[in-house]
């Protein structure tokens, strides 16, 4: 008796582990991330050598692991370049060329390169960013694909590696030969910190592409976990609409004098939490965006934009008016644009450094509204759409 249930056993326990390898091997690897060019848009369809084009751009985290920005063998990128063939992935070493110069595949100058250093969760979708580069004297003008490639150097484990690009096709054409009529695009000159021209005032535009990315995750941790979370009250088909802004009053004469197109500032939203206490700091994002063909000049101290927050009873704010905006209506935000705005780029008060001054704010029930350049201080080609309204907050 002993001796058959130990022969049994011993043919019992191989069996066993066979299955176990069986189940090893056929379970899966594991939870990974995919990173996406999920939108790639251009501002033209055809550009000039030497200036530059404007275009917008998404990213997300389609996987379900989260993906670490900076590792031993590398640091997450964004790579933005030019070729012949969309189907090819960029090659060589992908680092930017000399200023002027060109190559298909290669990066188009520092502007071209983005690194996104920090880690980005699963499900992460972020918001269009808005960007411009400049085209190099080396590229022959024809028919050409623009794309957009993320994790180039294979930083990231990914489930799946057909999505890391996107592309656009784009005419370039010489100086000379540009249609008669068309204007294009006209973000080639970066922006400068506070407006100034100089090495000392030159930004990155890589490192602004990486600081708005940064802030989206920001921004979505507040919404997940925080209490004062910048989340817009009530679900959207739940949400009060607000009344239709009026603009009745001829805009004062502007101190700028700009050359050229204009820029149409047009305020791009505001977020603050659904009830404000005047006992505690209230943090706020506003932004504007520049819709027109023209630079909007920073802010210099009278010449420039700049940015309102305002709480109003009745939603409708008129601007210019007479001293402010008039009754039930409280600038609590004064924000200064901090540099200029090319077509197509976007200017931010953020919530780490956008307190709400309460100070002078009757208790109630206001809407939430948002103004671009209140004093006109930047002459634009359309002034009737400097006001947005988003939602009611409390204040008490």
């Amino acid at each position: 008796m002993i001796r058959t249930v130990l022969l049994a056993a011993a043919l019992l326990i191989p069996a066993a582990a066979q299955a176990q390898m069986h189940y090893l091997e056929r379970k899966p690897a594991g939870a990974a991330a995919d990173l996406a060019i999920t939108g790639l848009r251009l501002e033209a369809a055809e550009a000039t050598v030497p200036t530059g084009f404007g275009f917008h751009f998404r990213i997300a985290n389609l996987g379900d692991a989260a993906a670490e920005g900076a590792r031993r063998d590398g640091v997450l990128r964004i790579v933005f370049y030019l070729t012949k063939d969309p189907r090819r992935p960029p090659s060589g070493p992908l680092s930017p060329l000399r200023r002027g110069e060109f190559q298909p595949g290669r990066p188009l100058g520092r502007s071209g390169i983005v690194g996104l250093p920090f880690r980005i969760p699963a499900g992460f979708r972020g918001r269009e960013t808005a960007r411009a580069v400049r085209l190099p004297a080396g590229i022959k003008p024809g028919r050409w694909w623009f794309c957009a490639m993320i994790d180039p150097d294979d930083v990231v484990r990914e489930r799946n590696e057909a999505n890391n690009i996107r592309c656009r096709p784009l005419r370039i054409v010489s100086a000379g030969g540009a249609s008669a009529g068309r204007r294009q695009a006209e973000p080639a000159r970066r922006p400068h910190r506070h407006g100034r021209d100089g090495k000392d005032g030159k930004k990155d535009t890589g490192r602004e592409i990486a600081r708005a990315i940064l802030e989206d995750l920001l921004e979505r941790k507040d919404r997940d976990g925080s209490p004062e979370a910048l989340e817009r009250p009530g679900g959207r088909h739940g949400r009060e609409r607000p009344p239709a802004q009026a603009r009745s009053e001829e805009p004062p004469p502007s101190p700028c004098a700009l050359d050229g197109p204009l820029p149409n500032l047009r305020p791009a939203g505001v977020k603050t939490g659904s009830r404000l206490s005047r006992s505690r700091r209230n943090r706020a994002y506003a932004a504007v965006r520049n819709r027109g063909r023209g630079t909007a000049p920073a802010y210099d101290g009278d010449c420039g934009y700049r940015i309102h927050v305002v709480l109003s009873r009745s939603g409708e704010v008129t601007i210019p008016a007479a001293g402010g905006y008039g009754d039930d209506t409280h600038v609590v935000l004064d924000v200064a644009g901090g540099r200029a705005l090319a077509p197509g780029e976007r200017f931010a008060a953020r919530p780490r450094d956008s307190v709400l001054d309460l100070s002078g704010v009757p208790r109630g029930r206001y809407w939430l509204c948002v103004v671009a350049d209140p004093d006109n201080g930047v002459p634009e080609s359309d002034e009737t759409d400097n006001v947005r309204c988003e939602y009611r907050v409390s204040v008490d």
